[in-house]
């Protein structure tokens, strides 16, 4: 399954975990990826705030099996049927 992501990061690969921004700073560096241009999404408060830290635009996923708190994402979403940027 790895082969379908051009880039992982675990928690092995960096010193500071969320809701630091590192694992996403380590990520878009591996891509190249410019913060401003980048869309996360997230189901946790602490994975929205470690996101928008990293300065991306995040959407925050309620449709998983527990209910978490979305509120400080940029916009949510409770399913990815028909969804499209």
């Amino acid at each position: 399954m790895t082969s379908l992501y051009d880039a992982i990061v675990c928690g092995d690969m960096v010193e500071r975990f969320k809701p630091d921004p590192q694992p996403y700073q380590r990520a878009m560096g591996f891509l190249d990826a410019d913060p401003a241009r980048t869309v996360v999404f997230e189901d946790s408060p602490t994975g929205i705030a470690s996101a928008r830290a990293a300065g991306t635009y995040v959407i925050g996923y309620r449709g998983g099996s527990l209910s978490q708190d979305t509120s400080e994402a940029d916009e949510s979403i409770d399913t990815f049927e028909g969804f499209s940027l």
